[in-house]
């Protein structure tokens, strides 16, 4: 971030945009201190809404309590918390990760899992751990593939440290995910994860340094 220039600010939402001054206008709610508002000046604008629910979802049964009106679901099984015959997943559910691809291909298996055992009368024993992937382009040659799951810690389906830019990680993002979605996700294969995570000891054994410039 720092060799990019890049400024990080949170805790901001944006509720005005000047656009003939060119200056964005945040409402600044840091914890313990009194809300105020701060203007930013820019040579380009790019904004991305609140996320939130359908309204058809939002303002049903549903919905949990509170901002974005998702589908209040259990975090580990994708089961809703007040209605056992319900499950959801992906975009429109209250899972606490990010609303992601590599977070639908996590959470399909156990909510599957989970509604045929709910379907039989048996025990949820699925669990999501709260896989994520967000392939972060870094360069014209480089990708930093950051995986995590609920602890917030690395994880890595590609057996390398997914906090390192890699030009290996670009080639999987321009060359290989795009055969995957076509061939693999959406025929509901499973996570290829399933067949590198094996091999794991044996590549931090061997070390792979990222590319260097």
């Amino acid at each position: 971030m720092a060799r990019r220039g890049i400024e990080t600010r949170l805790l901001r939402n944006l509720i005005e945009v000047r656009a003939e001054e060119q200056v964005a206008v945040f409402d600044v709610r840091e914890e313990g201190r009194e809300p105020i508002r701060e203007e930013i000046g820019f040579n380009l604008l790019h904004v991305v809404p609140p996320m939130a629910a359908p309204d058809v979802v939002a303002h049903s049964p549903l919905a949990i309590e509170g901002p974005g009106g998702w589908v209040e679901v259990n975090k580990d099984t994708c089961q809703h918390k007040r209605h056992a015959d319900v499950f959801a997943l992906g975009d429109v559910s209250s899972l606490p990760t990010a609303k992601s691809l590599a977070a639908v291909r996590g959470q399909a298996p156990v909510l599957v899992a989970n509604l045929l055992a709910q379907l039989d009368g048996r025990p949820l024993l699925a669990h999501y751990d709260g896989y994520i992937a967000c392939p972060l382009i870094t360069s014209f040659h480089d990708v930093v593939m950051a995986e995590f799951d609920y602890t917030l810690q690395p994880v890595s389906s590609f057996l390398v440290d997914p906090t390192k830019e890699r030009w290996s990680m670009f080639l999987v993002e321009t060359r290989v995910f795009p055969w995957v979605y076509w061939h693999r996700v959406l025929k509901g294969r499973p996570h290829e994860s399933r067949f590198l995570k094996p091999f794991a000891p044996l590549v931090r054994a061997l070390g792979l340094a990222h590319r260097q410039s």
